[in-house]
């Protein structure tokens, strides 16, 4: 390298006492990008990657796999991939790359996503096993695993719920010699393996002991999956109901020549951007780049006061806090307790 600078003119003598590290390129504004991400002015033209101002391997290869897939769509004439962000972080990333006002490389955040609970790791095959199949883009014996896997997962819960254990002396017996605290009443044994101190496993063990368990009993990450459904079911339904109500605000009208600067809690850049767009629906106002997932939810609550004539003008509410939302994907498909 001392070489090749020597080569260059007025450096013929120059001397390297330390070396740098420096990394730069060019990029696309990504808000000139559809959720496919395609070029909103060239179409057939599809950009994934660090062009499209993120930063990260992680990043750039969920890009890569949304492009190349809707390339593919596009030149067969099929369907699209998008994801939704409820569906996974990619479609947050993409969300908020065709969206948000872009000023510096982006990083995928697991802050950034309002449904980080139904985005765990170890539910990716399921969430996205409707989509893949849809695309042909997962073998099939691998789709036959995932639902087998997925209806143990559900049985298992169902078995939960349906089993009891008495409040007799045989039971609180059984129950403490597998480290399980006895209620002192009669209790499904879904309420057990929702303790912070109980495993799935003791509770499994203990009905077998007890000849309670007649279902097929769960392994492996089957066991794992299961053991988090049940601790988490509750929070797990809660944003699966937020994520339904986003859905529904998809269509929800935006009423002609609606002053976007009364919404409360809406950025200041959203409101003008909102005010140039003129919206007709919610949807409408969520896909105008620049506006937020928060904004949007600044915009639903006062749309509701706005429906509502006893509850006072959302220009009249203490701070409020915009609701969580974005679209399902039922992991757990059976209401929990």
């Amino acid at each position: 390298q001392e070489q090749a600078l020597r080569t260059i003119l007025g450096m013929e003598r120059a001397r390297i006492t330390r070396y740098g590290y420096a990394v730069e390129y060019d990029a696309l504004d990504p808000n000139e990008l559809l959720r496919t991400l395609e070029s909103r002015r060239i179409a057939g033209v599809f950009f994934g990657g660090q062009v499209n101002g993120t930063s990260g391997y992680e990043e750039a290869a969920g890009q890569g796999i949304v492009a190349g897939v809707n390339a593919a769509a596009r030149a067969r004439g099929t369907s699209p991939l998008i994801l939704e962000r409820s569906d996974s972080f990619i479609g947050v990333m993409i969300d908020d790359l065709v969206s948000m006002p872009f000023d510096e490389p982006y990083r995928m955040l697991s802050s950034r996503a309002e449904y980080r609970l139904l985005l765990r790791g170890e539910t990716a095959d399921a969430r996205m096993l409707g989509k893949a199949r849809d695309l042909g883009v997962i073998p099939p014996e691998r789709a036959t695993e995932v639902d087998i896997e997925q209806s143990v997962i559900e049985r298992t819960l169902a078995a939960l719920e349906r089993t009891w254990v008495g409040a007799n002396q045989r039971h609180a017996s059984c129950l403490s010699r597998h480290g399980i605290q006895p209620a002192g009443r009669s209790q499904a044994a879904l309420e057990l393996v929702r303790r912070p101190e109980v495993s799935l496993e003791s509770v499994l063990n203990a009905l077998e002991e007890l000849r309670l368990w007649e279902a097929e009993r769960p392994t492996g990450l089957a066991l794992a999956r299961s053991e988090i459904a049940a601790k988490y079911g509750a929070f797990i339904a809660k944003e699966q109901k937020a994520a339904r109500q986003q859905v529904a605000s998809e269509s929800m009208r935006v009423p002609t020549g609606l002053d976007f600067d009364d919404v409360r809690g809406m950025r200041i850049e959203a409101r003008q951007k909102l005010n140039s767009a003129t919206p007709e629906t919610v949807g409408h106002a969520r896909r105008t780049p620049g506006v937020t997932s928060t904004d949007i939810g600044a915009l639903l609550i006062h749309l509701a006061a706005m429906r509502s004539p006893s509850s006072p003008g959302p220009m009249e509410r203490s701070s409020p806090s915009p609701p969580a939302h974005g679209d399902p994907h039922v992991v757990i498909r059976r209401p929990m307790r």
